[in-house]
């Protein structure tokens, strides 16, 4: 993997923000995985002070 987050396979890393969504949580991981190729999913508080 380089620095651009794609694998060789064509999957990508994808970090998901979350604020409040303990009730949708599983909702977005699920769809997440049906739509996007994914190689690490990282689940990340927004309180961490990251903004999209």
């Amino acid at each position: 993997m380089g620095n651009s987050g794609v694998v060789m396979d064509g999957s990508v890393d994808v970090v998901l923000l979350t604020k409040d969504s303990q009730r949708v949580l599983r909702a977005c991981v699920e769809s997440i995985y049906q739509n996007i190729p994914v190689g690490q999913l990282s689940a990340k508080p927004s309180s961490l002070g990251i903004h999209a």
